[in-house]
């Protein structure tokens, strides 16, 4: 989507309101979109390489919320970070139904109805 002409864009848009992003998300999606390239892109993921945290989870000492979608639907949490995760106590792994990779867009209520109790313990 980097770097592609307003007018293609444009077409993408009905499938983001599909998703129930807002009309706000999409219009600031598309913004972003038509003002990056795709060069950019891919040199952030050429310059920092692959770094993988799975292994970290282990390391954690303070109480952390992992909130996730489906890998099915878009989600980047897939089942063996939800199992290392998981074998920290201080982790707690939730699975938002109907949730693409954008949680906190198109799933705002079920989004914050586990960020709010989580921050305030």
């Amino acid at each position: 989507m980097v770097g592609r002409p307003s007018h293609i864009l444009a077409r993408v848009t009905t499938g983001f309101l599909a998703l129930d992003w807002t009309e706000e998300d999409v219009a600031g999606k598309v913004d972003a979109a038509m003002k990056g390239s795709r060069a950019s892109v891919q040199a952030v993921f050429a310059e920092n390489g692959r770094w993988d945290l799975l292994d970290r989870f282990a390391d954690l000492r303070c109480p952390t919320l992992v909130i996730r979608a489906e890998v099915s639907l878009g989600g980047i949490v897939g089942d063996e970070a939800v199992e290392l995760a998981r074998a920290n106590p201080l982790v707690r792994v939730v699975t938002v139904p109907d949730a693409d990779h954008n949680i906190h867009r198109g799933r705002f209520d079920a989004f914050m109805a586990e960020v709010e109790p989580f921050l305030s313990d």
